[in-house]
């Protein structure tokens, strides 16, 4: 998660257990869980809030007037859940809050098998990180009964409870979700077609979600057909485009209200993306 503030920027990094490799910071255990022997402290929403008093009392955070809260890959569910809590603790100074996730819409769809791989992992994960007794999530979680209080942790579901404004950043091609969510590890060369006729599925089902997104106009959007599954921390930042937009020009223009930029989705087939871009991982 990446908490960008006054022209400069801090970058929260706590290993807290969350797939894929990253952190959401959503952990709220009061006590640690015992494995292997060895105490193992899942406390990400508790360190999230220290982080931002710290940087209110001692860093010109205090003084900052446009705030952008950004997540990439699982650090994504983690500055949704906390994007609205953390308005209540900015300081007076504050003009602006805006919220970026980047590469975080796990949607909840069937695997190759029919299995909701995504989900299972989703709601495993907010029961073992203890996520229901996280006070940014509650407004969600209090009109579910309690089998489906785990479904507030899908993007798709809580981004309807977030006050601030969002933009989000995916592959339609989504790599680690093709490999982890989908189950299809071949590449796009060499995957028989029901496997590609799976990832096409994907995609028709993340242009869905991101219809919903955009009812909500305070929100907007940067659907690119490069596959790869993150894009802020790396040159495709600059690089990847979408109806000839890169993620950077798409960014600025948004959170400025410049031109037609909440909807910048460019869909075409998969292999016409491998040409559009030669360089990523597919």
């Amino acid at each position: 998660m990446y908490l960008q503030f006054d022209f400069g920027s801090s970058i929260f990094k706590v290993e807290d257990g969350v797939p894929p490799k990253k952190n959401a910071m959503i952990g709220n255990r009061t006590e640690p869980l015992l494995m292997n022997s060895k105490q193992l402290y899942l406390r990400g929403a508790i360190v999230f809030d220290v982080l931002i008093d710290y940087l209110r009392t001692y860093t010109l955070f205090r003084d900052a007037e446009q705030i952008i809260l950004t997540g990439s890959s699982a650090g994504g569910l983690g500055a949704l859940i906390h994007a609205d809590r953390l308005r209540q603790r900015l300081p007076e100074t504050v003009i602006t809050l805006h919220l970026v996730i980047d590469g975080s819409l796990f949607l909840d769809v069937l695997d190759i098998n029919g299995v909701p791989t995504m989900a299972n992992l989703l709601h495993n994960m907010y029961s073992l990180h203890h996520a229901f007794n996280s006070a940014g999530i509650k407004e969600c979680t209090r009109l579910m009964n309690q089998e489906e209080e785990w479904r507030c942790i899908l993007p798709e579901l809580y981004h309807k409870f977030v006050f601030s404004p969002i933009f989000f950043i995916n592959s339609l091609y989504d790599t680690w979700f093709r490999d982890n969510a989908l189950g299809i590890s071949c590449s796009a060369q060499e995957c028989p077609s029901t496997h590609l006729t799976q990832v096409e599925s994907f995609k028709s089902r993340l242009l869905q979600e991101g219809m919903e997104i955009l009812k909500l106009k305070k929100n907007g959007l940067f659907f690119t057909p490069c596959p790869a599954h993150t894009f802020l921390m790396s040159r495709r930042f600059s690089l990847i485009t979408a109806i000839e937009h890169s993620v950077q020009q798409a960014l600025s223009a948004w959170i400025n209200h410049q031109g037609n930029s909440r909807n910048l989705a460019e869909v075409v087939p998969l292999q016409e993306a491998l040409k559009k871009c030669p360089d990523m991982k597919v």
